[in-house]
């Protein structure tokens, strides 16, 4: 059977899920995961409305029950919970749409649930995560590193390079010590580090809500992520104006959003990026300069920085940025070094 993911119409159609129509292939090029990781995951197989059948993951909370994707049950007629050579019959199924989080409630204590990341958890940009879902009938886990933390409701949506595929959507996102500290849920399309996880703090209180047995307020039909694009939180619409190459409309975006929280190091890369692009290289370094002072270890700022410098023609700002992405990220490093070369001969 084909299979798909479905895109959605934004303004600029940037974002897509990850539910998978039909089976499909587990990916070739990642490792499968270890038994004991495994015992936490199960595939969500639904039928929707017109009779099609998608594939998703679940993640073990209790051992009663499942965080997947809304956006994978949301016109289902019928939900299996395959675990352990076994179908699993579904008790209850807890929402929380505007989240993208979906808690699933199985007939049985059949998994070993994953240790929560607690709710504040403080992780960083560089630090390492592993993504796991799957892609078919076995799970799959791609290691890579965070690559920006987003502020919203509360909470920090995580963006890495650990890429997933169709069919990890409602997988986890596991930290160097095998905790939970996010739920995969949609990536940018265009970009080999837009990939997004929502949060364990919302997965936390979705647990809660389940257990206590709370009746939701009223519920959108869709998640944040999945709105028209006027309607996006400020991150996603400055990552969209950066993927259409909108760079004077990105700069009035990262702007507001700059302007709305200063002590964010992604609202600064962004608005030095749109800067650099539209040829304004001393408000570019401005920018750039306060996105690494609040994130040292993010490659991309001091890549982004080391360009902005290069512009000016300032070799010791550039040669400082080359210094710290050295330790960061090699290829980007080498990028710069041919930019300084260039300056130099």
């Amino acid at each position: 059977m084909r299979a798909a993911s479905r895109k959605l119409h934004l303004q600029a159609p940037i974002f897509a899920v990850l539910w998978g129509i039909g089976l499909q292939a587990a990916a070739n090029d990642a490792p499968p995961v270890p038994d004991a990781l495994a015992q936490g995951l199960a595939r969500v197989r639904v039928v929707n409305e017109t009779r099609r059948l998608a594939n998703g993951s679940g993640v073990a909370v209790r051992e009663d029950m499942l965080i997947t994707s809304c956006h994978g049950t949301r016109n289902a007629r019928w939900i299996d919970v395959l675990h352990g050579a076994r179908d699993w019959k579904v008790l209850k199924l807890v929402k929380d749409t505007e989240h993208d989080l979906c808690l699933i409630q199985i007939d049985g204590r059949a998994f070993q649930p994953f240790v929560l990341a607690r709710a504040d958890n403080s992780l960083e940009v560089g630090d390492y995560v592993a993504a796991v879902g799957f892609t078919g009938p076995s799970a799959v886990m791609v290691e890579g590193s965070v690559k920006a933390l987003h502020t919203h409701d509360g909470a920090q949506v995580i963006q890495t390079d650990a890429a997933f595929k169709s069919g990890e959507s409602g997988g986890a996102l596991l930290d160097r010590e095998r905790r939970l500290v996010g739920i995969l849920t949609f990536y940018a399309d265009e970009t080999k580090t837009g990939f997004f996880a929502v949060p364990v703090k919302w997965v936390r209180d979705l647990v809660k809500r389940a257990e206590r047995d709370d009746e939701a307020a009223t519920q959108p039909e869709n998640a944040f992520w999945e709105r028209q694009e006027t309607e996006l939180p400020l991150f996603m619409r400055a990552l969209a104006r950066e993927y259409a190459q909108d760079w004077e409309n990105l700069q009035r975006i990262a702007a507001q959003w700059v302007e709305r929280d200063q002590r964010n190091p992604e609202a600064w890369l962004a608005l030095g990026k749109a800067y650099h692009h539209v040829s304004d290289g001393v408000a570019a370094v401005r920018a750039l300069q306060e996105s690494t002072r609040l994130a040292p270890r993010n490659a991309e700022g001091w890549y982004y920085l080391g360009r902005a410098y290069a512009a000016l023609k300032q070799l010791d700002g550039l040669t400082e940025s080359l210094r710290n992405l050295d330790m960061l990220n090699s290829t980007s490093a080498q990028a710069l070094r041919e930019l300084l070369n260039a300056l130099t001969q």
